[in-house]
């Protein structure tokens, strides 16, 4: 009989996702893990010189719907804040309204932030323009003491859409599992649910 054994959902993944689920008392040794994948990448924003707080390096955006490491390319009708150039950048979110620019992703997830020296042209427009979603990598991996896994499933692709992955565990009796998903550019929404059949 196969059973759903568990259900996670990893909202809005932009960078590498790496976690690692210790199976219950009521372990299996045959199944597999059903990746669903659905592409969340944001909308293009605007902001203007008033929505820049030089001080905190900090730009305001009602509901800008970012998270940190996002890829994204800023392009200007005018003067650019000073430290910022049209060029490609990487979100670090503060709140849900307020953004600060990076210039790597392990920048960004690191909290180094672009100085910004002035707001900007009066009244220019910056537009800031998510980069579609990347081909991403679904990589499976499990292990019987949490410390050294094995790899059990290796999947890429480019998501456009909805996107559904079977890995198999197959005749493997396993304590853990480790699911890593890698999102180079845009944003993945992802279930990830594990069907085990009972021993």
């Amino acid at each position: 009989m196969i059973v759903n054994l568990n259900k996670v959902e990893i909202d809005q993944v932009t960078y590498t996702y790496n976690d690692t689920y210790e199976l219950s008392s009521n372990d299996f040794d045959q199944g597999s893990v059903q990746v669903v994948c659905t592409d969340v990448t944001p909308g293009v924003e605007t902001f203007t010189d008033t929505d820049v707080v030089v001080l905190a390096n900090t730009v305001t955006i009602a509901a800008h719907g970012y998270n940190t490491g996002l890829k994204v390319v800023t392009t200007t009708s005018g003067a650019a804040p000073g430290g910022l150039a049209a060029d490609t950048y990487y979100i670090v979110k503060i709140d849900a309204n307020t953004i600060k620019f990076a210039t790597s992703a392990a920048n960004a997830f690191a909290g180094t932030v672009v100085d910004i020296t002035t707001a900007g042209g009066v009244g220019d427009t910056q537009t800031i323009t998510p980069a579609a979603l990347g081909t991403c990598a679904i990589d499976l991996y499990a292990s019987n003491d949490g410390t050294n896994f094995v790899t059990l499933s290796v999947g890429t692709g480019n998501f456009t859409a909805t996107t559904v992955k079977l890995l198999p565990i197959l005749d493997k009796f396993y304590k853990y599992l480790q699911l890593v998903i890698t999102v180079p550019a845009g944003a993945l929404k992802v279930t990830a649910t594990l069907f085990g059949k009972k021993y």
